[in-house]
C-alpha cells in the first residue's frame, strides 16, 4: 500500500507536458525537508513504478531545468517511450492500449481499433528511494522503503484551460493570463479528430498539441488570445461526402457557441481564426463554406470536402496542409486548390520534408507566410511524416500530419496576420 509522505519525503508531484503527438507523463518532482546535494544522485537511488527514469538532479524550484541548482526538489525526468508514459489511450474489452504514437482512428478511414475508445490515463506515480541520499547540511537520508504515491499532479498547459458544457458539447477554454474587459481578443478554434468524439472535453487537449500549442507561453507572449476546443457526442460525426445538409446541426450549434463565448468575454469578432485536423478540417470546411464571414482565417489539416462547393472560399485566407502519402486527403486537397485556382484564388503551393530540422521548417514556413497568396498548400513529401519505426501505410501517414503541421510556429503565426 502507497503512502502519500514519509521520512525527509514531504511530497510527490507529477506532471505532464504537451508534446507534438499528445500529453505525456514526463517527469516527477520529490520534494525534501532540506536542500539535496546533486552531485550525490544517481538514478538508480530511486524506482518509478512501471518507468525509466533517465536523469535525476535538484532544483530550488518544482520543475524541470537545464541547469541543476541544489535544492529541496529532486526531479525524476522520465522516458516518453514507456507504455504508460502517454496520458491517453484506446480503451476495449482486453483493456488499454497506449496511444505512443497518433490515433489510428481517421475520418473516412477503416479503423485499426473499431472497437475502441478513447480514455485519459490518471496522472499518477509510486515512487521509492532505494539508497541513502545526502542533503546539503551532511545529513544522510535513509532509504525509504514504502511506495509514495503522487499527492499531486499537474498537466502543464493543458491545466490552463477551464471545461464546461455548452447544450450537449463539452469544451475546453483557454483565457489569456492578461485578461482585460477594457481590450478585444482573438480566439481560435480548435477541432480535433474523430477518434475523441465523447463527453470527456479533456480528450481534445490530451490527444496531440492543435489546442495546446496556441495556448503555450511562447504563443501567448506573441499573441495572447483565446483558445476553444470542444469535443463533440460521437453523433455529430461527418465524413466528407455527407454533404452540407447533413452538417448544418453541426455548423450552426458551432456558431452559437462561438457567440456564447462572445458574449461572456470580449472576443475580437474580426479576429475569429480556426484550426482542425481530419475530422476538424472536414467540420471547418463547412463551417467555412456556411458562414464565411465569421472565420478570419483556418489552418485545414489532414481532410477533405467537395471541391467545387469550397471554391467558394477562393478569396478567403486558408492553409491547406496534407501528407502526400494520406490516400484520402492528399487528392482531395489537389481538387479543391485547382478549384480555387479557376475561381481565381491566389496559391502558394510548397513541399517539404517533415524530417527537416525544425529550424528548416520554420524557415521554409516565415518564407511562405510572407507571400502575397491568399491560399497557401503545404505537401509533406515522401511519407516524411511518418516516424522511422512505424509502418508506413495511408493511415500512419494521415495521422501523423497534424503533430508536424502543429509543431512549426510560423504557420500558426500566420494567423494572426489575418483580420476580416
Amino acid at each position: 500500500m502507497a503512502v502519500y509522505q514519509s521520512g525527509h519525503i514531504v511530497s510527490i508531484t507529477s506532471v505532464s507536458e504537451s508534446f507534438p503527438h499528445g500529453q505525456y507523463l514526463s517527469y516527477a518532482v520529490i520534494e525534501y525537508d532540506r536542500n539535496i546535494a546533486c552531485k550525490t544522485l544517481v538514478p538508480e537511488l530511486f524506482y518509478v513504478a512501471h518507468r525509466t527514469i533517465t536523469a535525476v538532479y535538484t532544483n530550488t524550484e518544482p520543475k524541470k531545468t537545464d541547469h541543476s541548482i541544489d535544492g529541496p526538489f529532486v526531479i525524476l525526468e522520465l522516458s516518453l517511450q514507456d507504455a504508460d508514459a502517454p496520458m491517453l489511450f484506446d480503451e476495449n474489452e482486453e483493456g488499454r492500449v497506449p496511444r505512443n504514437s497518433p490515433p489510428p482512428i481517421a475520418a473516412g478511414m477503416p479503423s485499426a481499433a473499431p472497437d475502441s475508445y478513447a480514455v485519459c490515463a490518471e496522472n499518477r506515480l509510486e515512487i521509492t528511494q532505494c539508497g541513502k541520499i545526502t542533503a546539503c547540511d551532511g545529513t544522510i537520508l535513509p532509504p525509504v522503503r514504502e511506495r509514495i504515491a503522487t499527492c499531486k499532479s499537474h498537466n502543464l498547459i493543458a491545466d490552463d484551460f477551464m471545461q464546461f458544457t455548452f447544450e450537449d458539447i463539452s469544451y475546453n477554454l483557454f483565457v489569456p493570463a492578461e485578461y482585460s474587459e477594457v481590450k478585444t481578443y482573438p480566439m481560435v478554434l480548435f477541432i480535433p479528430d474523430a477518434s475523441v468524439l465523447g463527453t470527456d472535453p479533456l480528450l481534445a487537449l490530451y490527444q496531440g498539441n492543435g489546442a495546446l500549442s496556441f495556448a503555450s507561453a511562447r504563443d501567448q507572449a506573441l499573441h495572447a488570445s483565446f483558445v476553444l476546443a470542444p469535443v463533440f457526442p460521437s453523433s455529430y460525426k461527418l465524413k466528407s461526402d455527407d454533404g452540407l445538409q447533413k452538417a448544418t446541426k453541426l455548423i450552426d450549434k458551432l456558431i452559437r457557441l462561438i457567440d456564447y463565448i462572445s458574449g461572456q468575454y470580449t472576443i475580437d469578432q474580426k479576429r475569429i481564426y480556426a484550426t482542425g485536423q481530419s475530422f476538424g478540417c472536414i467540420t471547418l470546411c463547412a463551417l467555412n463554406i456556411c458562414y464565411p464571414k465569421r472565420i478570419a482565417a483556418s489552418i485545414l489539416v489532414a481532410g477533405q470536402w467537395d471541391a467545387l462547393e469550397m471554391s467558394s472560399l477562393s478569396n478567403k485566407e486558408l492553409w491547406f496542409i496534407t501528407s502526400d502519402g494520406d490516400a484520402r486527403a492528399y487528392p482531395s486537397m489537389n481538387a479543391i486548390i485547382s478549384e480555387m485556382e479557376k475561381r481565381g484564388a491566389s496559391v502558394n503551393r510548397n513541399i517539404w520534408n517533415a524530417k527537416d530540422s525544425s529550424e528548416k521548417l520554420s524557415s521554409y514556413a516565415k518564407a511562405a507566410a510572407e507571400d502575397s497568396c491568399n491560399i497557401h498548400y503545404t505537401i509533406f513529401e515522401n511519407n516524411s511524416v511518418v516516424p522511422d519505426k512505424e509502418e508506413i501505410n495511408p493511415i500512419s501517414n494521415h495521422v501523423n500530419t497534424w503533430p508536424a503541421a502543429y509543431a512549426i510556429d510560423e504557420i500558426r503565426d500566420w494567423l494572426f496576420t489575418i483580420t476580416l
